[in-house]
């Protein structure tokens, strides 16, 4: 099943430089990351929305442009080429090409690994 895309969809202009948007914060995992980040930063929701949405569009555009990040510790994001293969179309059985594509991938740093197997 694949993930839920996140988008920031706006729906309403409040001031001069707030708009309320629609789309990360009905994603309850985020926004559970977003009030963790409130709470353990000492900022407000907005303030720890946009630290995750230039995280992310950061990550992407690096990506995109073909660099690899490494956050030690954290882990390392990079791309994976994929090579072109035969598939078979399930509905008729018929055989089809696959073309090449990139695929980013995610390596975990030794300190998330610790976090998540304790010892």
């Amino acid at each position: 099943m694949p993930s839920e895309q996140i988008y920031l969809e706006p729906i309403a202009q409040i001031g001069h430089d707030v708009v309320l948007t629609r789309g990360v914060r009905s994603n309850p995992c985020v926004y559970s990351i977003i009030t963790h980040i409130a709470d353990q930063h000492k900022c407000t929701k907005v303030e720890a929305e946009k630290a995750i949405d230039t995280f992310t569009s950061s990550v992407i555009d690096a990506i995109g442009q073909g660099k690899e990040i490494s956050l030690v510790g954290f882990g390392n994001f990079s791309i994976g080429k994929v090579a072109a293969r035969t598939g078979r179309n399930p509905k008729t059985q018929e055989p089809l090409q696959i073309p090449a594509y990139n695929q980013p991938k995610f390596k975990a740093g030794q300190k998330l690994k610790d976090a998540v197997n304790p010892k």
